[in-house]
């Protein structure tokens, strides 16, 4: 986040809310729940232009009227932090927010669009990695009956 062409970069897709911020979500979600942790050494610019960097991530996916497999790939990039970290015994606290908040606006977008868009139900679950989702609906959402995602798509 130092770097200053990264920051230039991360700026600019903010600053437009370019598509491809979405297609970083994971890295950004790692980064940016780092700095909430405190397990980052950034400063406040920094950790506020990751904290915008996040918000743009929602933003992008709150438009709604994506294909489906891009809302099971952004749900996947949520998880796979969630993973690594679980994984490397390091904190999960901010990851599990990051997770549910992506969960419940995929879920959100699923159903207001399922009723024009058949192929939302499929496509989904299609980019999912479904290892990380066990994974995920156990020890984030505390089991398959209180896990949207998995009550919509699975």
């Amino acid at each position: 986040v130092q770097d200053s062409k990264f920051k230039e970069l991360l700026q600019s897709g903010v600053d437009s809310k370019a598509g491809w911020i979405r297609d970083a979500a994971g890295t950004i979600f790692r980064l940016y729940s780092l700095s909430m942790d405190g397990s980052l050494n950034v400063n406040d610019d920094e950790r506020q232009l990751l904290a915008r960097s996040y918000e743009t991530i929602l933003q992008v996916a709150k438009r709604g009227n994506e294909c489906g497999h891009f809302y099971g790939a952004l749900y996947s990039q949520a998880m796979a932090p969630y993973v690594c970290a679980l994984q490397s015994g390091q904190s999960t606290v901010q990851l599990e927010v990051i997770i549910k908040e992506v969960g419940n606006t995929i879920v959100h977008l699923y159903k207001k669009e399922r009723g024009t868009r058949s192929t939302l139900k499929s496509e989904v679950p299609e980019r999912i990695i479904v290892d990380y989702m066990s994974i995920v609906t156990m020890n984030v959402w505390g089991g398959k009956e209180k896990d949207p995602v998995w009550k919509a798509f699975f």
